[in-house]
């Protein structure tokens, strides 16, 4: 199997189909909101405003582009032409993980494009060169995050509906519950302060906020997770039979 090959027939697949082009329309669409109220009702906005709600909107289209590239081969019983071997099965899994890389790249230049665009028409404001390499190394940490850890359910269960079902647990739900740890009596205000160390409760809250930022620990725990995550999927698609 060659993963390059693999890999160029998930990201073509995303401009073969109606809902890839639905999906940049609704990741950029908020953006050209903003740049048309500026323009039209002398709105307060900038580029910066325009790059937050390209990172939620853009993000959230992006994370499912995946997850959809992920569970495809499963749904449709496709996956079988694949993992006729242990090395088939190595390279399958790593070719998922560089397709999810290539929709991040996608979406940072998509996003890139769209900031630029609006630079020149309602002006930069506070935007800086270093807020596109903070969108694309979160695009890139989130993105693997769920990815590696979405697949072990899609490995383990091969039920699409549950891994979209849980996608959008973790993406909504989650933070929200966690949140309401705090008025657990006694506990609540350390469980509160340990949830910011909890990647399903932060990573959640930065896409959704759209916020380009995050703690070196944060950083750091998200990695962790990824290698904990992929060294997990390794051993449960080197040893499964599908």
């Amino acid at each position: 199997m060659n993963i390059g090959q693999l890999v160029k027939y998930d990201l073509t697949r995303i401009f073969r189909s109606p809902l890839g082009y639905l999906g940049f329309l609704i990741s950029i669409l908020p953006g050209l909101g903003i740049i048309l109220s500026v323009k039209t009702l002398d709105g307060p906005f900038t580029a910066e405003v325009v790059m937050v709600m390209f990172f939620v909107f853009g993000g959230l289209v992006m994370l499912m582009f995946a997850i959809r590239t992920i569970v495809r081969d499963m749904q449709y019983g496709t996956i079988q032409l694949f993992l006729n071997s242990r090395t088939n099965r190595i390279k399958y899994l790593y070719a998922k993980l560089i397709s999810a890389i290539g929709i991040v790249v996608i979406f940072t230049i998509l996003g890139t494009l769209l900031t630029l665009l609006s630079t020149s028409i309602i002006g930069a404001g506070n935007l800086s060169a270093s807020d596109f390499l903070k969108m694309f190394g979160e695009f890139i940490l989130i993105m693997l995050f769920y990815v590696t850890l979405l697949n072990i359910l899609n490995l383990l269960t091969g039920k699409s509906a549950i891994v979209y079902t849980a996608t959008i647990l973790c993406i909504i739900f989650l933070p929200t519950i966690f949140d309401a740890f705090i008025f657990i009596p006694e506990i609540g205000e350390d469980l509160a302060k340990m949830m910011q160390y909890n990647p399903l409760d932060f990573l959640p809250k930065i896409l959704n906020q759209g916020l380009l930022s995050m703690k070196a620990s944060q950083i750091w725990i998200s990695i962790a997770c990824i290698a904990i995550f992929t060294a997990i999927n390794h051993f449960i698609i080197r040893n499964k039979n599908i």
